[in-house]
């Protein structure tokens, strides 16, 4: 049954009553809003020092968009948190009383706006299958900001904003009238459940695409180590043959690209939990011109958590686990018993010496540390890092243990030309991994050992697919045309691919059988640099 004050809006009717029947219920809602906002923003101030303090040891290492976005995020998160202390703690009419639902309205669409940005940035790269374009970005930052600061500037224009009467509380004026309710349904509501639904839409999209891409590449493994087991049945040799090392690690990118991708996936989750409670209760109050206790705590705890949930999306950001990793292993190569060299933002890989070396060198030596903390930093880095892990740090991406072990086998490191660094890792653990650019001899062409392979010193025994034509070559897998339209684009580039003066002779059908299996090799280590420099690009944008 509806009650009514004693008190008339200004079309003349009665007042209903949708404030807390008790007081107890008033002031607990008050202390749960005080103290997850107090909560949101410690979270919210922790994960803008972090990204900080990163940025000045070396800011290459917080160069990615989605975690700009997320400092973005924090930093509206803090004051949209304030506000809302602000707005619980105020129940008198004046300027106060119109600022603080104003910043409300502003704040928390400018946070779920800047999440949308997120979500459209992995829908864009992933998705749709767009190279990175570093232009765009710019354009996140002004649709967020400016689409929520006029959805809030247009009902305080309106002089919508203020004491209502009904909830006893600073929100939209005379809150139980059909206008007032259409001014909080096209300026806060209808904007909060649309992007909402947005994000929900991308995040069960992406999850869906890497299902699919996972049972691809599995299908890719099988039959890869299928056609690896017949073509040595065929040579007479009964012996277990490896997959090239190249496949190895295009298989290990993939892998780790899909685990970036759904760690990226938690922040487009943080509107549906945050905000859904609070418009059900909103909702369900101007249905039924009654309030519920249980609604309001379920909508106002989980309104208060923004700054919590992108603080917790942040930890596991994989960025930022490389990012400690890379500080991490500066600290050992300057302050403990490891060997290893480094610098900021030379991540050197260091490995067992069982293992062979494939440690990359940094550009000058380290110097001996000085300074008045010098002996406090060899404590701590002694007995709490040297100790705890033996891993080394890069920029590029993190894969579990379980993936390292892609073809059934650890993979082989004793060719010197299939160079990729890896550290040790017990299981449950992740290795981080940087590939660098290798050059490599071409071993029947005669040139020389430090020239790089490149396609038109490669005479035309099964010649490589360009990106104008691998598009359309059923022999490539949809990933493989996605990484090359990625790179490359869809235009065949402009030159030519041999330079028929110099162009040297056709190989004749009784070419020695070695000189075909190296040509097979040369093709699949060049695509699998054009897909390392693809995913480099990719996880810059994402």
């Amino acid at each position: 049954m509806v009650s009514y004050l004693n008190v008339t809006d200004s079309y003349g009717h009665l007042v209903p009553d949708l404030s807390f029947p008790y007081a107890w219920q008033a002031e607990s809602i008050v202390r749960i809003n005080d103290g997850i906002n107090a909560a949101s923003i410690v979270c919210a101030v922790l994960v803008l020092l972090v990204i900080f303090c990163v940025w000045l040891y070396n800011r290459k290492l917080v160069d990615r968009v989605s975690l700009r976005l997320s400092a973005a995020i924090s930093a509206t998160d803090l004051v949209n948190s304030a506000a809302i202390i602000i707005y619980s703690n105020v129940s008198a009419a004046g300027g106060v009383c119109k600022l603080a639902p104003f910043l409300i309205v502003w704040l928390t669409n400018q946070y779920i706006l800047f999440t949308v940005a997120i979500a459209f940035n992995l829908q864009y790269l992933f998705l749709n299958e767009r190279p990175f374009n570093p232009y765009f970005e710019k354009y996140y930052y002004i649709f967020a900001i400016g689409l929520s600061l006029l959805t809030a500037i247009l009902p305080l224009a309106a002089d919508r904003f203020g004491f209502d009467e009904a909830q006893q509380y600073c929100w939209f004026k005379e809150s139980h009238t059909f206008v007032s309710q259409a001014w909080e349904y096209l300026t806060y509501l209808i904007p909060e459940l649309v992007a909402t639904a947005y994000c929900l839409i991308v995040v069960g999209t992406v999850v869906f695409r890497l299902k699919r891409e996972s049972k691809e590449l599995d299908r890719q493994i099988s039959q890869g180590r299928q056609a690896a087991m017949n073509a040595s049945a065929q040579q007479g040799s009964t012996d277990w043959v490896a997959m090239p090392e190249p496949v190895l690690r295009r298989q290990r990118t993939r892998k780790a690209i899909n685990q970036v991708v759904r760690r990226i996936l938690l922040y487009p989750l943080v509107p549906l939990v945050t905000q859904i409670g609070f418009i059900v209760s909103e909702m369900w109050m101007y249905h039924n011109l009654a309030i519920s206790y249980p609604l309001n705590v379920w909508g106002v705890a989980l309104s208060a958590t923004p700054g919590i949930c992108n603080f917790l999306a942040f930890c596991i950001d994989p960025a930022m686990y490389n990012a400690m990793a890379a500080i991490k292993t500066d600290l050992i190569a300057k302050y403990g018993d490891e060997s290893t060299d480094s610098s900021p933002g030379l991540y050197t890989i260091s490995t067992k010496p069982s293992r062979p070396s494939t440690s990359i060198q940094p550009n000058h030596p380290s110097q001996p540390p000085t300074g008045p903390f010098t002996g406090l930093m060899r404590f701590i880095v002694r007995t709490f890092f040297t100790k705890s892990s033996q891993r080394g740090a890069a920029a590029f991406f993190m894969m579990s243990s379980s993936e390292k072990q892609t073809d059934g086998r650890k993979s082989s490191f004793s060719d010197p030309l299939q160079h990729i660094a890896m550290t040790d890792l017990q299981d449950g653990g992740h290795e981080i991994v940087e590939i660098p650019e290798v050059k490599r001899p071409y071993p029947a062409s005669g040139f020389a050992s430090d020239e790089r392979y490149d396609w038109k010193d490669v005479p035309d025994v099964n010649p490589p697919k360009f990106p104008g034509t691998i598009l359309n070559d059923p022999t490539y897998s949809e990933h493989d045309r996605h990484v090359h339209h990625t790179y490359f684009g869809s235009q065949r580039p402009s030159h030519t691919r041999f330079n028929d003066s110099v162009r040297p002779p056709s190989p004749t059908a009784s070419m020695p059988q070695s000189f075909e299996s190296t040509d097979r090799i040369v093709r699949s280590e060049r695509q699998d640099r054009a897909e390392r420099r693809a995913a480099r690009t990719f996880m810059t944008g994402l």
